[in-house]
């Protein structure tokens, strides 16, 4: 118990948006599909990012530093708040796409909704390598470095198909289109726009000019589905 409080204390960000997930979710497709979607969306978050940190696949090499997880709690090596925060990512980048293409089929709902869901971790991923400038804190790195920021790009091929893989084992293969209304969307630009806050805080000025391109765009998208 004293562990749990400790992570809602060190990470109270990712619990925030857990329980908004869980509203969204719930809200959605009601609490059973919503537990289904939790448990097999962290149970193959885990598995890709205890695979990968000793094979390399599917986001290429990187390592916790363990010392500076001491509080944190750790399952096979991979801390447990961090496998967690996929659920949260991967849906907002789903129903993203769902609401700025409500018509699509599901099986392009899974490929844009992982593409979504990767833009997302090409706005956080350079914030949370500089977690030593904030209260992240340093708790992992990538051995050979990386081209966007000094992240590689096999880490954002990896959330691609992690991504592509839960959606397609966990959400329902007919959504309630009808259903999505602009919180959903609001959802993935609050992600987005949290990690562009960090890196504004800490001066990585780059990034947030990166971060910008990527939320204009994608706000474009959203507005133009809410005007029709």
């Amino acid at each position: 118990m004293n562990a749990i409080f400790t992570m809602l204390l060190l990470r109270p960000y990712v619990f925030g948006f857990l329980i908004a997930f869980l509203f969204l979710a719930s809200r959605l497709w009601g609490w059973r599909r919503t537990l289904l979607w939790l448990i097999l969306g962290y149970a193959i978050s885990w598995g890709s990012e205890a695979l990968s940190i000793r094979t390399g696949f599917p986001y290429g090499w990187y390592f916790y530093k363990y010392e500076n997880l001491t509080r944190d709690i750790l399952v096979a090596g991979v801390p447990f708040w961090d496998s967690l925060s996929y659920t949260f990512l991967i849906f907002s980048g789903y129903t993203a796409t769902q609401y700025a293409f409500p018509n699509l089929a599901f099986r392009w709902h899974a490929l844009i909704g992982a593409t979504a869901t990767m833009l997302l971790d090409i706005m956080i991923d350079p914030v949370s390598n500089l977690g030593d400038r904030w209260f992240l804190g340093s708790i992992y790195y990538y051995p050979s470095g990386g081209a966007h920021f000094g992240v590689p790009i096999s880490n954002y091929l990896g959330w691609f198909f992690v991504a592509w893989i839960v959606i397609l084992a966990a959400a329902p293969t007919s959504s309630k289109i009808k259903n999505l209304n602009w919180f959903y969307p609001a959802f993935y630009l609050a992600i987005g726009i949290f990690n562009s806050a960090i890196a504004l805080w800490i001066g990585a000025f780059n990034i947030v000019a990166a971060n910008s391109a990527i939320l204009a765009v994608c706000t474009l998208l959203f507005l133009r589905r809410g005007l029709k």
